[in-house]
């Protein structure tokens, strides 16, 4: 029994170190007990403000417009079920963006429209999307944005640039409130066990190699001074990572067509939202010089970790 063996294994400490050990367990279970009850606490004490929702629905030339791309280029956009809440286009200059033209898309776990909600001094900016879907795993809150793209010819790689905020950062980081965000191509393949992420066919990581995720981005990838500009750049409120420009390089035989979706989620429960910017969507065409490097780089960056995508700035391993 689980029980009987855990009684022997006591039994054969000194009586010092069980105390030791004992304290440790209290300490461990009062620390996650606190924090749950602060999250609660803080949720409960949420000041109720009026703020306009976003409740568009766009085109796909709109989509193509914010995210700078030809609308040629863009054959369809799906939001996938998603809670309009959670979605929007942004016409304001905020925390780097937009990176090319006016606008950029922002999606997010929580009411979008708060982000740039600089004068918001609600405790936290908790927002349930009730209208979205749930999972897969333990995500919550999850918003997606699917774009079939027609390739041009000759292009062999697709460029992005983008931002991720959360308000996670910094009380929550190594919790089991692991929001995060990953772009797939093709089809969506990620979940969430626990609170970890497993997405193998994830196209978005920091310039270190880490999962766009609270707990794996950690101290070093994310901080309050990059979300200055935004409702998680105030004091105690959350941060983010700096701007990311992701390029993925395209299949040998490049399709016609390929669809990349975006997806970002809550882990675990539905509040303490996260959001990410995304701008300057291109595909890029480059002689076979500069390609043959990029795929030499990327190689040795797939031998540390598989499927992933070339990075600027990533660091050779």
């Amino acid at each position: 029994m689980i029980h009987s063996k855990r009684s022997l294994i006591f039994k054969s400490f000194p009586c010092s170190l069980c105390t030791t050990i004992t304290i440790l367990i209290l300490v461990f279970a009062f620390s996650s007990d606190a924090l749950a009850q602060e999250r609660d606490e803080r949720t409960l004490n949420h000041a109720s403000k009026s703020v306009t929702l976003s409740q568009d629905s766009y085109t796909t030339e709109q989509i193509a417009d914010a995210l700078g791309m030809d609308r040629e280029l863009v054959r369809s956009v799906d939001f996938l079920g998603s809670d309009p809440r959670g979605y929007t286009v942004f016409s304001e200059i905020a925390s780097g963006f937009p990176i090319n033209g006016q606008q950029f898309v922002a999606l997010s776990t929580g009411c979008v429209d708060w982000a740039l909600d600089v004068d918001n001094t609600s405790n936290v900016i908790s927002c349930v999307l009730d209208e979205g879907p749930t999972g897969p795993g333990n995500a919550t809150d999850i918003v997606r944005m699917q774009l079939e793209l027609n390739v041009p010819e000759n292009a062999n790689f697709l460029s992005f640039y983008f931002k991720f905020f959360s308000e996670e950062y910094p009380d929550f980081i190594g919790s089991a409130y692991n929001d995060g965000f990953v772009v797939e191509l093709g089809k969506s393949t990620f979940t969430v066990e626990g609170s970890n992420l497993i997405a193998p066919d994830n196209q978005v990581f920091d310039e270190f190699g880490n999962h766009i995720t609270i707990n794996e981005l950690g101290v070093l990838g994310q901080n309050a001074e990059w979300a200055a500009g935004t409702i998680y750049g105030r004091d105690n409120n959350g941060g983010a990572t700096n701007v990311i420009n992701t390029i993925i390089p395209l299949p040998a035989v490049t399709p016609e067509t390929i669809t990349i979706i975006f997806s970002i989620f809550d882990v675990q429960d539905r509040i303490y939202d996260s959001t990410v910017f995304i701008d300057n969507l291109q595909f890029i065409t480059q002689e076979n010089e500069f390609q043959l490097v990029a795929m030499e780089v990327n190689q040795s960056i797939q031998n540390w970790r598989n499927d992933v995508p070339l990075i600027q700035h990533k660091p050779a391993v």
